[in-house]
């Protein structure tokens, strides 16, 4: 990656969530460790899939917090949201947009985001940090690269020209309801 490609921009961040079914009766971080240290290896959680951003802030959490969960791999965000819901499975790390509707009709308990700052897209929700659990933060984000060797001139131009696109409130609003931070800047 690092050979081949350069980078032209770091475009959007999607705030990785860790939620909870409300049976599990865990509204903040240090409650969902208490819930994971009192059924250890019953616990379980979801992702999108194994290898994925969420799948690995699923694993840093659990050796961050030194607890035992279950990883239930699925294929895409629909299976893994429907399973939650039901309560077949307890929580998951999912994007934002995924899984905001559920938050706002209570089906969903958001206990925090993996990244370093809260969203602006849900400031009520901490993040791990702010909840007692340092050290487990993930970030997935979406960039534009280009072929290494691209002449720099053009690297800067596609840069200041996407740059140019996100500030329109129409590509911002849209992002935003995808549950996408817009970050934008330099290569």
């Amino acid at each position: 990656v690092f050979k081949d490609f350069d980078p032209v921009i770091k475009a959007a961040s999607n705030p990785i969530l860790l939620v909870a079914h409300p049976s599990l009766n865990a509204r903040t971080v240090q409650e969902f460790i208490t819930a994971a240290r009192n059924t250890p290896q019953e616990l379980s959680y979801t992702s999108i899939g194994t290898g994925s951003p969420h799948h690995i802030a699923g694993e840093l959490f659990k050796r961050q917090a030194k607890v035992g969960m279950i990883h239930i791999p699925y294929k895409g965000a629909a299976p893994a949201i429907q399973d939650v819901l039901g309560g077949q499975v307890k929580a998951m790390f999912m994007g934002l947009g995924a899984v905001a509707p559920h938050m706002k009709s209570g089906r969903l308990i958001a206990i925090a985001v993996t990244d370093k700052q809260r969203t602006p897209l849900m400031p009520s929700v901490p993040t791990l940090a702010e909840g007692g659990l340092s050290g487990a933060e993930v970030e997935a984000w979406f960039g534009v690269f280009v072929t290494a060797g691209t002449p720099q001139n053009v690297v800067l131009r596609l840069n200041r020209e996407i740059n140019v696109a996100m500030k329109v409130s129409e590509v911002r609003e849209r992002l935003s309801a995808g549950g996408f931070d817009v970050v934008g800047g330099t290569p």
